[in-house]
C-alpha cells in the first residue's frame, strides 16, 4: 500500500494532469489493492490541486 500511495503522489503531481490537459495514463503498481482497481478516470485534478 505504500509503494501505490508513493506512486500516486508522483503521477499526480504533473502540472499537466493539475490543470486538466493531460489525464493519467499510468497506474499503480498493485491495482489489486486498492478501490476500483485504480480506475483513472476516478481520479480528478481539481481534488489533487488542493491536497497538494
Amino acid at each position: 500500500m505504500f509503494t501505490n500511495y508513493q506512486a500516486n503522489l508522483q503521477r499526480v503531481q504533473q502540472q499537466s494532469f493539475l490543470n486538466g490537459t493531460k489525464s493519467l495514463r499510468q497506474h499503480v503498481p498493485y491495482r489489486q489493492f486498492v478501490w476500483a482497481n485504480d480506475m483513472l478516470n476516478q481520479q480528478d485534478p481539481h481534488y489533487w490541486l488542493q491536497v497538494l
